[in-house]
């Protein structure tokens, strides 16, 4: 009976905890940077280092079919954080690199829905957008904030808005 009292009063108190989220608005410096944020798999990746050739390797597959070899090319020689971001935005938010062979522009728009899901899954994307971006965070985790804009630096850090004391955070873009 104890057992089961305990019990109730921990789920109680976990739904009580659960039903808030938690709300962090993210922005960059200057505005109207892509912002992308990371969930599992991809948040540890990016900021522990951990299993970054296979997320890599992942994307980069499932793209294949649809990418020029110039393209791909290009992709490789990205770091995983402006990967995902030039991702996110062509699939996303239609904003695909000028420097994209137009081949690849034409077949990007052709990927089916179940494979965007699928490198979507592969990357962990929790929220995206074009300007700020407001996170609703539902349980206490770390996540990743990848903010790019062309002509910059892609800036990366790491949120997890149930211990963070601010409700915005403004990543700054340094020019390349």
């Amino acid at each position: 009976m104890r057992t089961l009292a305990a019990a109730a009063a921990a789920l109680a108190l976990l739904g009580a905890c659960g039903s808030s989220p938690r709300k962090i608005t993210i922005d960059t410096a200057p505005p109207n940077g892509i912002i992308v944020v990371l969930d599992e798999p991809g948040a540890p990746a990016l900021l522990l280092a951990k299993d970054i050739d296979g997320i890599v390797k992942r994307i980069l597959k499932l793209l294949d079919p649809f990418i020029a070899p110039e393209t791909k090319n290009l992709l490789k020689k990205l770091d995983l954080a402006e990967l995902v971001t030039r991702v996110v935005a062509a699939l996303k938010l239609d904003q695909i690199p000028p420097e994209m062979v137009a081949e690849t522009r034409e077949k990007l728009n052709a990927i089916p829905g179940t494979v965007r899901e699928e490198i979507f899954s592969a990357i962990g994307l929790e929220e995206f957008g074009a300007g700020a971006v407001t996170l609703k965070a539902k349980t206490a985790r770390t996540y990743a904030i990848i903010a790019w804009a062309p002509g910059r630096k892609a800036a990366v850090e790491s949120v997890n808005p149930f211990k963070s004391k601010h409700s915005r955070m403004t990543l700054t873009l340094v020019e390349r």
